[in-house]
């Protein structure tokens, strides 16, 4: 995405996606001088959740987050100081990269009370993992139950320890 600081005092604001929890990294490049880049990330609830800024004009912005829940967020853009603008354009990039579980330190599988089989998954809730083009749902056992988008993607239950 590009945009420019102009005028004076100027916020540019982004929403975006995050379909899975993962790693986000947000880059603010093209930056012109005497712009200072300054970037927040605020969640759904307009919370922040990170905060980066340069110290040298014209610098590139890099701010990485992990993410553990899918849902929308802001990134909001400005010069540092609120005394310079530029027409010049800058460039904003925002990748994601989803990790398998976020409570799993090492990206390992860890025990679980059993998995159910997708029937097809064009997307995956933030219970499923992203398995080559698989969405694989947790199954929770019997103390709680999976969410709909999850079970309209999953078929019935498949305990897989006892398939090892």
């Amino acid at each position: 995405m590009t945009g420019t600081i102009l005028p004076v005092g100027d916020y540019d604001f982004y929403r975006f996606y995050i379909n899975a929890p993962g790693l986000v990294r947000i880059t603010h490049t093209e930056v012109r001088a005497p712009l200072l880049s300054e970037l927040w990330v605020y969640n759904a609830s307009y919370g922040q959740i990170g905060y980066r800024r340069t110290t040298n004009p014209g610098e590139t912005n890099i701010l990485d987050l992990q993410m553990i829940e899918s849902g929308y967020y802001y990134a909001r853009l400005h010069d540092q100081g609120d005394n310079d603008a530029t027409n010049a354009p800058y460039r904003l990039r925002i990748e994601h990269t989803p990790i398998v579980d976020p409570l799993e330190p090492n990206n390992d599988f860890a025990s679980a009370p059993g998995w159910v089989r997708p029937r097809s998954a064009p997307s995956c809730s933030t219970e499923a993992m992203r398995i080559g083009s698989a969405c694989i749902c947790a199954d929770p056992g019997p103390s709680r139950s999976l969410s709909t988008p999850c079970l309209l993607n999953c078929a019935a239950p498949l305990d897989l320890r006892r398939q090892l």
